[in-house]
C-alpha cells in the first residue's frame, strides 16, 4: 500500500478553515481520500500549534480519528529517527 506523508501544514489546513490552504487540503483529502503516514513528531508540532488555540482538546480526538483509520500509519518517536531527521535537516 502507498502512503502519502501528512505534515502539519496539511494537518493544519485540514483542520483550520481559516487557513490558507484549508480549501486545498480538504479538496485533496475528499477527491483522492489517501491512506497516510505520519510521525509522532508531527502530532507534537500540532498538538504545539493548537495548544495556543484554545482547541487543545481536539488532538487527541484527531489523533485518535488517525489512528482508527487501518489504512494510516504513525511512526512513533524515537532517538534513532530523531538524530536521522537532523541529519536530513542539516
Amino acid at each position: 500500500m502507498n502512503r502519502v506523508f501528512a505534515d502539519t501544514y496539511y494537518f493544519f489546513g485540514i483542520l483550520n478553515p481559516r487557513d490558507a490552504a484549508h480549501e486545498a487540503c480538504v479538496n485533496y483529502s475528499d477527491q483522492q481520500n489517501p491512506a497516510l503516514l505520519s510521525t509522532a513528531w508531527v502530532f507534537t508540532e500540532l498538538a504545539d500549534g493548537i495548544g495556543r488555540s484554545g482547541n487543545r482538546h481536539l488532538i487527541q480526538k484527531f489523533l485518535f480519528a488517525f489512528e482508527s483509520d487501518e489504512s494510516n500509519l504513525l511512526i512513533p518517536a524515537s532517538e534513532d529517527l530523531f538524530r536521522q531527521g537532523l541529519e536530513l535537516f542539516d
